[in-house]
C-alpha cells in the first residue's frame, strides 16, 4: 500500500474497525483510536475499551456513518441499505 493511499484511513480515527474476515457483529468491532504508519504499511490502534492494539490498515475494515458513502472496499457506511450488520453508533444493535 503506497504511503499516500495509506494516509486516506488517517480520517477514520474515532470511527470503527473490524478485521477482514470477521462478521459485522458488536464482537468483533473495535473503536479506532489511532493512525501510525510502521515499516512503511499502515496501521491503526483500536481498542475494546479496557485494552488497545494495532492492525495493519490492509486487513481491516472501517466501519463509518460519514456521507457521503464512498466506493472503497475498506469502507462501509451504516447508513449504506446493503448493510446489515451492529451499527456501533447507535446504543442499540439494528439487526
Amino acid at each position: 500500500m503506497d504511503k499516500i493511499r495509506s494516509n486516506f484511513y488517517e480520517k477514520y480515527v474515532g470511527s470503527y474497525a473490524k478485521r477482514f474476515y470477521t462478521h459485522f457483529k458488536e464482537e468483533h468491532i473495535f473503536k479506532v483510536i489511532g493512525f501510525r504508519i510502521k515499516r512503511k504499511m499502515a496501521e491503526v490502534e483500536v481498542t475494546d475499551g479496557t485494552k488497545k492494539w494495532w492492525w495493519d490498515v490492509e486487513d481491516c475494515v472501517f466501519i463509518t456513518d460519514e456521507q457521503p458513502i464512498i466506493e472503497d472496499e475498506r469502507v462501509v457506511n451504516v447508513f449504506d441499505p446493503e448493510y446489515k450488520g451492529w451499527n456501533p453508533f447507535l446504543k442499540t444493535n439494528n439487526i
